[in-house]
């Protein structure tokens, strides 16, 4: 899709919820810390000093757990126009640097583990690190790179990606972020405001899977995430977005309550629980984040 027609699609989704009286806006997260570009190829991180913006403003507005989201839309009572805040993969920083700002501001949120990655990096962060070296299209590079690899098994995948990285340089030097270990999961996962959902073990893309290794992807993931904090996991995020019709499947005959997409959109009492809608933040500062708030609420 070229960028007219995502400014179509866009536009279109837009005019569409201002019909919609009461409706709820997911924002979508993924990291919070030291921005850089060159390691950062799709803007995935906010800022700490953005990101605490962007809670001050939303204490201005009805935020509410995910848990309570699904509970509304089932019960058709979504009676007011609200904003749940969702983070995806499990990165430390979520920990570090999230927690308290969350606790600061007595906000809550959901956060979707990857848990075949605890304590390590993820392999299209080691791409990215490594691709600094060709400095020149290294978007393309990586859309390329990431298209093929994310297709392979974990192990053909690591193996690939180690061998790079490994050769190259040292992790810490160049500011990458693991994700949470399982100390760190239990810690983070303590807090009242926070909830704990499932993204798979190996972030594969889910509808280029076939069912049985879709649900080996889900439901061992929810297994281990459940026995590390001693709760039940029922909600989900599709890792990329991307799912089919056994994926839905699967979380519906397995206790998830819920599916959330990558798709933009806003949510309605109507909306379909295991395909709800989310935006993408990116490194807005609080001017800009007001705006789109604004816009679509």
């Amino acid at each position: 899709m070229n960028y007219i027609e995502r400014f179509i699609n866009r536009r279109k989704t837009w005019i569409n919820s201002r019909s919609i009286p009461n409706k709820c806006l997911i924002l979508l997260y993924h990291r919070v810390g030291a921005v850089n570009k060159r390691l950062d190829p799709y803007s995935l991180t906010v800022s700490p000093e953005n990101f605490s913006e962007h809670l001050r403003i939303l204490k201005n507005y009805n935020v509410i757990s995910l848990s309570e989201l699904i509970k509304r839309i089932n019960d058709k009572n979504l009676n007011n126009n609200y904003v749940v805040i969702t983070f995806d993969d499990g990165y430390a920083d979520n920990l570090y640097i999230v927690k308290p700002l969350l606790e600061k501001f007595n906000i809550p949120a959901t956060f979707f583990l990857t848990s075949g990655y605890s304590g390590k990096y993820f392999w299209w962060d080691k791409l990215a690190a490594f691709l600094e070296f060709f400095p020149n299209k290294k978007r393309e590079f990586i859309d390329y790179i990431y298209d093929i690899l994310k297709h392979l098994s974990y192990n053909e995948k690591q193996n690939f990606i180690n061998q790079i990285f490994l050769l190259s340089f040292s992790t810490d030097s160049k500011g990458l972020m693991k994700c949470m270990s399982k100390d760190e999961i239990i810690s983070f996962a303590s807090s009242s405001l926070i909830e704990i959902g499932g993204h798979t073990v190996n972030h594969f893309p889910l509808g280029t899977l076939e069912k049985q290794y879709q649900k080996q992807e889900i439901l061992k993931n929810k297994e281990d995430l459940e026995n590390l904090l001693q709760k039940e996991i029922n909600l989900f995020s599709y890792p990329n977005g991307n799912y089919n019709n056994d994926t839905i499947n699967i979380l519906k005959e397995n206790s998830f309550v819920c599916g959330l997409t990558g798709s933009l959109g806003i949510n309605s009492s109507s909306s379909d629980i295991f395909l709800l809608n989310r935006f993408s933040v990116r490194n807005w500062n609080q001017y800009s984040f007001k705006w789109f708030l604004k816009h679509w609420l």
